[in-house]
């Protein structure tokens, strides 16, 4: 999902509505940064870099700030540089407002779609539903930018149908330009809201330690039939993994 091969990352804010229950970032203390400064990064590292990712939990696109930001970076000397963003579905925007980003020079957008199954995203907390997701993809499609789509399997309330309804979606849009993210299993701490039941942990024991420690991991599939077949497909990722060369 790099946008090239030295990246200007630039700092836009922590700007973000989710309450996603898997996400424990600190969110919402600063930005949106004013577009003068941004700019002004761009033009102290001039030179040091041949594209640049605009850093925000969820880059608002739809809002008067970001159009104010792009129409900036449209008349400036770096429209022409390739830039990468992030954010939530439901903060794309409209097609009026995707089509002002690539006039921007924004060549990828990296949604946090993680499902595309409406029960998942309930559970998930996500605030976001399938059509939503799907809508976002298609308008960044239509206004020539790439989308990327990140994928968590696998979550406690997924099952095997669920579990293909979402890849074969997915694999959908990576055929209509998209790229994947895929991470396999739904990351956890101390502060996710989980049942027990829901949480798989990681069990450490150490040498005059007067009880082992159980730390939340991941997780648990409570879906039997899914949870039989995880290790197989896990095998399977792994090894795409290790057959992976990187570009860059």
């Amino acid at each position: 999902e790099r946008i090239g091969h030295n990246p200007l990352s630039v700092n836009y804010g922590d700007m973000c509505e989710g309450e996603c229950i898997f996400c424990n970032v600190r969110r919402n203390t600063h930005g949106p940064v004013p577009a003068k400064k941004i700019l002004s990064q761009f033009k102290l590292y001039s030179g040091k870099y041949d594209s640049i990712v605009l850093e925000a939990l969820s880059f608002p696109l739809g809002k008067l700030n970001a159009a104010r930001l792009l129409k900036e970076i449209i008349t400036s000397p770096f429209v022409s540089i390739p830039k990468k963003i992030t954010m939530r579905a439901d903060y794309a925007g409209s097609l009026t407002d995707l089509r002002l980003a690539k006039k921007a020079g924004v060549e990828i957008i990296s949604y946090g779609i993680e499902s595309f199954v409406e029960k998942v995203l309930r559970a998930l907390n996500k605030g976001i539903t399938v059509q939503q997701n799907i809508t976002a993809l298609n308008n960044t499609i239509a206004a020539g930018i790439r989308p990327g789509i990140n994928l968590i399997l696998f979550t406690p309330w997924d099952t095997i149908a669920t579990t293909d309804v979402t890849i074969q979606t997915a694999l959908d849009y990576v055929e209509k330009w998209a790229y994947l993210n895929i991470v396999d299993g739904m990351n956890i701490d101390s502060t996710t809201p989980l049942d027990d039941s829901m949480v798989e942990y990681d069990v450490i024991s150490i040498p005059g330690m007067p009880a082992s420690l159980r730390i939340p991991s991941h997780g648990q599939i409570l879906d039997s039939p899914l949870r039989q077949l995880l290790p197989r497909i896990r095998k399977v990722f792994y090894k795409l993994k290790a057959d992976y060369q990187p570009e860059y």
